[in-house]
């Protein structure tokens, strides 16, 4: 009961003093609502709805309100921003507006999750193994589709621009000016570039020889005589190519020239004529034989 001081005029001219109460009630705050005696509920606009935000229980986005629209699958209302759960990209916001395959609000930059280009950013736009990303070199990729325009090919599943050495499985790996894929990396088919046969080697060296390219000249390697040119049509024993020549190393007569047919005990080529090495009759040419390890005119 609150006291009040009545002022008035009475016989001994002094003041008289009464008490009166309030009609209101006093809230917890100490404030009292004068005229209607009634505390405001602070959860409530004055039509007396619900302004709750972000997490509100919800059956349907209907449900929400305005600053939380969206009602996920665990009842309750989100505003779409990053990492908030979504059903497509309607359920986010421009904060975070894609959608992932986990179905998570996010903003699409590089290793964030995704299926397709469309749940990546302008950022990282590409999406290689299941992550946004530049598509540039060594990025991940599954098809040359994961890949940035600078580094357009995918090989073991990495983003390159098929150049000098970049890896391939086959020609369609690499690039105009190293168009050849030898051994698993790119190359312009050059001399002593790396191949497994012919077609990987340029028209300038155009044979592959123990894993390199040539052009199979005298001295080059060799697996057989194809590797070998018409200047030095022979692969001897040391796997290079050679013109078969007398003193040219041989195995067998198939590695000597029709001018040293023979392939002498020393195993090198020769005619099997008068001094050549032998060890039988067979090391000399028709009409000589071998007398004391050596071919005479018989």
């Amino acid at each position: 009961m609150a006291v009040v001081t009545l002022a008035g005029c009475n016989d001994g001219g002094g003041e008289v003093t009464g008490t009166t109460s309030t009609s209101g009630t006093t809230d917890e705050t100490g404030t009292a609502d004068a005229s209607t005696g009634e505390t405001e509920d602070s959860t409530s606009s004055s039509g007396g709805e619900e302004t709750e935000g972000e997490g509100k229980t919800c059956a349907d986005d209907s449900e929400c309100p305005v600053i939380a629209p969206h009602c996920a699958e665990d009842g309750r209302c989100y505003d779409g921003s990053p990492g908030d759960p979504c059903v497509d990209d309607t359920s986010c916001s421009a904060l975070a507006p894609l959608c992932n395959p986990d179905q998570v609000c996010q903003t699409g930059e590089a290793g964030q999750p995704c299926a397709g280009k469309d749940d990546c950013g302008p950022l990282s736009p590409y999406c290689g193994v299941g992550s946004c990303h530049d598509g540039g070199a060594d990025m991940p990729c599954e098809t040359p589709e994961s890949c940035a325009p600078g580094t357009p090919f995918c090989t073991d599943g990495q983003c390159h621009d098929g150049g000098d050495g970049a890896p391939c499985d086959d020609e369609q790996d690499c690039a105009e000016d190293t168009p050849f894929c030898g051994a698993g990396s790119c190359h312009d088919g050059g001399e002593g570039e790396p191949c497994d046969d012919d077609d990987d080697c340029d028209i300038l060296a155009p044979n592959c020889g123990v894993g390199s390219c040539h052009v199979g000249g005298v001295g080059d390697p060799c697996d057989d005589e194809d590797d070998c040119n018409g200047q030095a049509p022979y692969c001897g024993p040391a796997s290079t190519c050679h013109d078969g020549t007398e003193g040219q190393a041989c195995a067998t007569a198939a590695h000597c020239g029709p001018f040293a047919p023979i392939c002498g005990p020393m195993e090198t080529c020769q005619n099997g004529g008068t001094g050549d090495a032998c060890t039988g009759d067979e090391h000399c040419k028709a009409g000589y034989l071998c007398v004391g390890s050596v071919c005479v005119n018989s």
